[in-house]
């Protein structure tokens, strides 16, 4: 089984001219690409020439709106009726003495 080796000891016993080496290779690798993509410039007096690409969305005419299909209208069902609310008992007020409540833990 191979030992474990840190990055900061590995960027050590590397150096930091390899590193630095290997960054500059990746930034022109990645301008090397994006100067293969690049325009190529018109000569002097001519017009650059125009990519039948770039063209081509100016030209055809735009796509008709597409709408999505009507969904009906879910109505929820009709509440059942509630009960009648509660008529206070008729005569005098009445006098509590003791209220016990059973089964309540606190």
């Amino acid at each position: 089984m191979a030992p474990y080796i840190s990055p900061l000891s590995l960027l050590r016993r590397v150096g930091t001219a390899a590193i630095v080496l290997l960054l500059v290779g990746i930034v022109e690798a990645a301008g090397a690409a994006a100067y293969a993509q690049a325009v190529p410039a018109a000569a002097p007096g001519r017009a650059m020439p125009v990519s039948p690409s770039i063209v081509a969305p100016l030209l055809t005419p735009p796509s008709p709106r597409v709408l999505p299909p009507r969904r009906l209208e879910i109505v929820p069902p009709a509440l059942a009726p509630s009960e009648a609310p509660l008529v206070p008992p008729s005569g005098g007020p009445i006098r509590v003495d003791q209220v016990r409540v059973e089964g309540v833990t606190v």
